[in-house]
């Protein structure tokens, strides 16, 4: 994955990056809703990892050897405290997602960002997780990209949200395949260059930037011909 992002930030013409976009895109984003869930709730679990309750652990755990993860993670949650339903319930969703049942994943994850309760790293990453989760919804009405779009300003408009910069990726990525609002894109994507940022996010973004760089002089360039 990481080299089509690479070939992106290397090609010499802004063309070809919104080519390889194009082409690519719909997988990456397959991928990324499926990938980033186990690492990134593993990271999140471990900053409040200290409050685990043994008891509510263990069900967890039972509930990931069952022969439908997703299910019996969500049953399990059930009557658990806030923090270890968070857990639970982000577990089935990224197996729904992983079995491509992308409406239970959203619904799933979108519980979990909307509950008050739960420690809120986990719900910043659910709040990504949702909104990723329903861009691969097959459905015949189109999501709202602006609301979406504005759900995620709430997190990378937060500093002490270790998901900050993420979030801002995905707007990015709302406001310029969903919205076609490239200049909105570009803004969201500022910032995302500098130090103490990962390899990945600064690869993705860099990418972006080509792409809806190119694609804003284009727009600009066929409104003049008109």
């Amino acid at each position: 994955m990481s080299d089509i992002f690479r070939e992106v930030d290397e090609a010499l013409q802004q063309e070809k990056a919104a080519r390889l976009w194009k082409e690519y895109g719909p997988t990456l984003m397959l991928a990324i809703v499926v990938l980033i869930a186990s690492t990134a709730i593993t990271t999140a679990y471990r900053s409040w990892s200290s409050h685990v309750n043994k008891g509510e652990t263990a069900k967890l755990v039972m509930a990931a050897e069952d022969k439908d993860i997703a299910a019996a993670m969500e049953q399990a949650t059930i009557d658990m405290d806030d923090g270890h339903k968070a857990i639970g319930l982000m577990n089935a969703a990224s197996k729904a997602a992983a079995s491509e049942d992308f409406a239970k994943a959203q619904t799933l994850y979108q519980s979990v960002a909307d509950d008050k309760g739960a420690p809120k790293d986990l719900r910043d990453l659910s709040t990504i997780l949702s909104v990723r989760a329903r861009l691969l919804v097959k459905s015949k009405e189109a999501p709202d990209y602006k609301a979406m779009a504005q759900s995620l300003s709430l997190v990378a408009n937060s500093s002490r949200s270790p998901f900050a910069k993420l979030a801002k990726l995905e707007a990015a990525l709302l406001y310029g395949d969903g919205l076609k609002d490239y200049t909105a894109a570009l803004n969201a994507l500022q910032g995302l260059d500098g130090q103490g940022l990962s390899e990945s996010i600064k690869e993705k973004a860099s990418a972006l930037k080509r792409v809806y760089e190119y694609e804003q002089s284009h727009a600009m360039l066929e409104k003049k011909t008109q």
